[in-house]
């Protein structure tokens, strides 16, 4: 998903506030290892084999999956693919801004 400047923005401020509260993990299996519901945000880079790793996650403890193409600029780590979100507020805030 291709989302607007001003949005991708806004999701990074957000990513920011998630990783400075402890409420997010970095990488699939880190993200295999929550079992409650959070918000999972991932490149359209990630390989084929994770994203199916991520898909059945999903389904197993519903987790909401999104998929972005400028996920570097959101990424606060080189190289993170993925990141997992397990705070509801943050996560609301941030999947409102990738529907615009």
């Amino acid at each position: 998903m291709k989302i607007s400047q001003s949005s991708l923005q806004k999701v990074k401020t957000y990513v920011g506030f998630t990783f400075k509260a402890g409420k997010a993990v970095l990488g699939v299996d880190n993200i295999a290892k929550i079992t409650k519901s959070i918000l999972v945000v991932y490149s359209s880079e990630l390989a084929q084999n994770s994203v199916k790793k991520l898909n059945e996650y999903a389904q197993k403890f519903g987790h909401q999956l999104y998929e972005v193409e400028d996920f570097i600029e959101i990424s606060p780590r080189e190289g993170c693919k993925a990141i997992g979100i397990k705070d509801q507020s943050l996560a609301d805030a941030i999947i409102k801004q990738l529907n615009i």
